[in-house]
């Protein structure tokens, strides 16, 4: 496939990317913020119709707060004034103040005084539903207990009520009767009620509002409203009906619990101008994606691929001859014709760099050959040159030996004088057995922590003892001081010598093994010492 193409499939590629991508971002970002606003405006719609039912409750309770705290309607319940309401309540007032429903209780649960009239037919009604007790002793819906100590202008019961034959549901407001300083004994419940108007909430709020009452909803989404409203979700609920928005609410009743289903519902405008919007912007990046595409395309085949083709092309030529000395013309500027100036010196260091590499490489080897802390040979250095001897010496027939060397009590040595002042120890005695080892076939490592082990080609077992002695010598000659030592003022150690010829069914770890048990005796023995390992 030749660059333009890969180029041309690239860009068609990300041109595609590019617009999932917007129709993604306008699908999952875009249109769901048109969503947000229309439910943002269907809740505020629901507000306001929650607001003017509010209101209507708030004025039915100036009135009813009035009428409860007056003193009259204290005597009134009590039966001294039995023309109070004719004379200060008539018809004529409470039809001006469009109170649909008038309810004077005793403080025993009995009527005093009822009418209740149809607003529309004039005809008189029956409101069922009010649970009286009279056994209480202290009137409907309130108690003694309610009023003592307390605020009785807060004291205020409010809810909806459904009347039979009528299909607006009846705000109700009850208060307890009371003198008007707000003291003394409950004298009664008065209860004002006003049929809803929504016709006229309607219009305040600008959205269709509907009642369903609770019992007997017909509709299966209504009745999931309900249930959700009823497990706590907060109000209200938005719901995509067709092209409208529709909003619920429940209304409890005056004895609490849900008594209707407050229904907000408009056209969702607001959305239906997000998809036509939506549908545009897709249009438009159709067209828009593809002329950029052709247009990106031509320009890119200019600029960039043809100075690229032409750079590849040289290069495989370079690379082909060999000749790395070589360099590509190029003239101008900007970024292709750097490009072609960074091959160039590339080329001209390729030789340089392989000689670097090939110093660095074995350096590398060494380092991982040599112990960062006494620079002596470390466990892997020890191991291949012992394999190495090992073989070698199956070969010729001759002894090789192995002298394994222990600091004695050097975690008490680190723990007194600490770990740095530990590692110059350790330093120090490395140089001690480069001392005591001068051939050159000989190899002093460090094996691990305060443990040493010198490799001794061709040398049998009294000769490697003699340089083991040697060894210890020297280092208590060294004077090193070790107070915590159990075995001397001085810094000591403990050798295990093992001497072994090479032989077809051993192995080199036999070897080590056996230094290793001498180096144990020694440490029996006293430490301070060196010990030749028992065949």
């Amino acid at each position: 496939m030749s660059v333009r193409t890969k180029i041309f499939s690239i860009f068609l590629v990300l041109t595609a990317i590019a617009f999932v991508g917007q129709g993604l971002v306008m699908q999952f970002i875009v249109y769901p913020q048109f969503v947000h606003l229309e439910e943002d405006g269907a809740r505020q719609d629901m507000e306001r119709i929650w607001q003017g039912l509010n209101a209507e409750i708030k004025n039915l309770d100036i009135l009813c707060h009035a009428w409860s705290s007056w003193d009259d309607s204290v005597a009134f319940v009590a039966g001294r004034k039995p023309d109070f309401v004719e004379s200060n309540i008539p018809p004529e007032i409470v039809a001006s103040a469009t109170i649909d429903y008038l309810h004077f209780i005793d403080h025993r649960g009995r009527t005093k005084y009822y009418r209740a009239l149809d607003p529309v037919t004039g005809r008189s009604l029956m409101v069922n539903g009010l649970d009286y007790d009279a056994t209480q002793g202290s009137g409907l819906l309130f108690q003694a207990e309610d009023v003592a100590g307390g605020d009785s202008g807060r004291l205020v019961r409010s809810g909806f009520m459904y009347v039979d034959f009528v299909p607006e549901p009846l705000l109700i407001v009850a208060r307890p009767i009371l003198a008007s300083t707000g003291q003394g004994e409950i004298g009664g419940t008065l209860i004002v009620g006003r049929f809803l108007n929504i016709d006229a909430l309607q219009q305040q709020v600008g959205v269709d509002v509907t009642f369903m009452p609770v019992n007997g909803l017909g509709s299966g989404l209504n009745r999931e409203m309900v249930q959700r409203l009823e497990s706590g979700e907060p109000p209200p609920l938005i719901r995509h009906v067709g092209d409208a928005i529709v909003s619920y609410r429940l209304q409890d009743g005056l004895f609490g619990g849900a008594l209707c289903l407050v229904v907000g519902q408009k056209s969702a405008e607001i959305i239906q101008h997000g998809r036509a919007v939506q549908r545009m912007v897709m249009n438009c990046s159709i067209v828009v994606s593809l002329l950029l595409l052709l247009v990106v395309f031509f320009v890119f085949s200019r600029i960039v691929t043809r100075p690229l083709l032409f750079l590849n092309g040289k290069t495989k030529e370079i690379i082909k001859s060999g000749n790395f000395l070589a360099t590509i013309e190029v003239g101008g500027e900007g970024e292709i014709a750097d490009l072609g100036r960074s091959i160039n010196g590339l080329l001209q260091r390729i030789v340089s760099h392989e000689q670097l590499l090939f110093a660095a490489n074995n350096k590398l080897l060494e380092q991982s050959l040599t112990d960062s802390l006494t620079g002596l040979a470390n466990r892997r250095d020890f191991d291949a040159y012992l394999k190495k001897e090992w073989t070698r010496l199956l070969r010729s027939g001759l002894p090789l030996s192995i002298i394994m060397c222990d600091v004695d009590y050097f975690k008490k040595y680190n723990d007194a004088y600490g770990h740095q002042q530990g590692d110059v120890c350790l330093q120090s005695l490395a140089e001690a057995l480069n001392h005591a080892v001068r051939r050159p076939p000989d190899l002093v490592a460090r094996y691990g922590g305060e443990e040493f082990i010198i490799v001794l080609p061709e040398t049998d077992t009294e000769g490697a003892l003699h340089i083991a002695q040697k060894i210890c010598t020297e280092v208590r000659g060294m004077k090193i001081e070790h107070i915590v030592s159990d075995v001397s003022p001085w810094v000591t150690i403990s050798v295990g010598v093992a001497t072994l010829i090479p032989y077809g069914q051993a192995k080199p770890d036999y070897l080590v093994k056996m230094a290793d048990e001498a180096l144990y005796l020694a440490k029996e023995h006293g430490r301070n010492r060196a010990e030749v390992a028992r065949t």
